[in-house]
C-alpha cells in the first residue's frame, strides 16, 4: 500500500512538474507574441518545449505572421501605386486645363472680334 502511495505521489509530481513547464513554455510564446505585435519585426516565435501540441500551434501561428506580412508588402506596393497614378492623373488633367484658362483669360481680358473669338474657341477646341 505504501508503496502504491509513494507511486501515486511521484506520479503526481511529474504530473505537476509537466505542467508547470507547459504553462512557462506558453507564457514565454505569449510574452514573444506581444512583443512581435508591437514592434516591426520579422521575428518569429520559438520554444525549447518538446510539446507537439504547443509547437504545432507556434508554427501555425508563424505561418499566419508571415502571411500577415506578405500582405502588408502588398497593399504598401499598391497603395504606392496608387498614389503615383493619381499624381500622374492630376498631372495630365492640370496641364490642359490650365491651357484652357489661359485662353478664356485672353478671352475675356482682350476685346477681340467675333473671327478672333472665334479662332481662339477653335484652338481651344483642338488643344
Amino acid at each position: 500500500m505504501l508503496v502504491l502511495i509513494i507511486t501515486l505521489f511521484i506520479l503526481l509530481y511529474i504530473a505537476i512538474f509537466y505542467i508547470i513547464h507547459l504553462k512557462r513554455s506558453i507564457k514565454k510564446a505569449t510574452n514573444s507574441i506581444k512583443k512581435i505585435k508591437s514592434i516591426d519585426t520579422n521575428s518569429l516565435i520559438t520554444t525549447t518545449n518538446s510539446n507537439q501540441e504547443l509547437c504545432e500551434l507556434l508554427h501555425e501561428v508563424n505561418q499566419m505572421m508571415i502571411t500577415f506580412r506578405k500582405l502588408e508588402i502588398e497593399i504598401e506596393k499598391k497603395n504606392s501605386n496608387l498614389q503615383k497614378t493619381i499624381i500622374n492623373i492630376s498631372h495630365d488633367l492640370k496641364t490642359p486645363l490650365t491651357s484652357a484658362l489661359g485662353y478664356v483669360e485672353i478671352l475675356q481680358k482682350y476685346d477681340l472680334s467675333k473671327d478672333e473669338q472665334k479662332n481662339m474657341r477653335q484652338l481651344l477646341l483642338i488643344n
